[in-house]
């Protein structure tokens, strides 16, 4: 979701379904690309972390006074996604792979805001074509589930809902991440959808920031104060085999 305050948000759990069919809340899905630049992904897990690899390595190159365009980095990136997704076997490419990019424009405003206008952008497999986000899109299998689609048709219909969000942005950074995680959070924790977790990490970027956090909480109950905390997870392919395996599972097939 990019803002109108010069942020941009994005929401990922952190479930992976196995090839057997079970599913485990071990995987870290958003990464830092570069300087206000973040990269999620969805299907192949194997796939999309040689591709978060790869992204870091290319766009962490930028000197600390610098940062990319994102519009000249989604016109480029089809090909260096193809490329890496063309590298795997077809019984990994049969997963297929989903990859968004969130990012604030280093110079670019929101229009004549002093803030930076932000950016979003899908990338499918296995053209990975760009399509521009509007203000809430998302990849992966929670597109697919009704009260999910329902929650953010709600966000997009509701203006005074959508401007209390985005009032929230002048608190600072993740200040509105944190309330639309915590509503998103709590659905999934009344509706309990296959394959969507309740554990989040929230990203935030904007122009001098991309930051990284868990949806963690406290609450108190009349038994005391209840820990919403997230699990260990996997933040490289060779991190979530070593956890599996560790638990007589495999990664190999596994989805995001």
């Amino acid at each position: 979701m990019p803002t109108i305050f010069g942020w941009g948000i994005g929401l990922s759990d952190i479930r992976v379904t196995l090839e057997n069919g079970t599913t485990r809340d071990c995987l870290q899905k958003v990464y830092p690309l570069g300087h206000f630049m973040l990269g999620g992904f969805a299907g192949s897990v194997r796939i999309g972390f040689a591709m978060i690899d790869a992204l870091s390595a290319l766009l962490g190159v930028a000197p600390p006074d610098q940062a990319w365009d994102p519009l000249e980095v989604a016109n480029w990136l089809p090909a260096d996604l193809r490329n890496i997704f063309s590298g795997f076997p077809e019984s990994d490419q049969d997963h297929q792979l989903h990859f968004m990019t969130i990012a604030a424009h280093p110079t670019q405003n929101a229009g004549d805001a002093p803030w930076a206008r932000t950016y979003g952008h899908i990338f499918r497999s296995p053209y990975f074509e760009p399509v521009t986000v509007g203000r809430i899109d998302s990849i992966g299998s929670g597109a697919t589930i009704d009260p999910c689609k329902a929650e953010i048709e709600k966000l997009l219909a509701d203006d005074d809902l959508m401007f209390s969000l985005m009032q929230l942005m002048t608190l600072g950074a993740g200040a509105a991440a944190q309330a639309l995680a915590l509503d998103i959070s709590k659905l999934l924790e009344n509706v309990k959808p296959n394959g969507i977790s309740p554990h989040l990490h929230i990203g935030v970027v904007s122009r001098g920031l991309g930051a990284i956090f868990a949806n963690d909480r406290t609450e108190f109950g009349s038994d005391g104060p209840i820990e919403f905390k997230m699990p260990p997870v996997a933040r490289s392919w060779s991190e979530l085999v070593a956890m599996l395996e560790a638990d007589g599972e495999s990664a190999a097939g596994c989805l995001a």
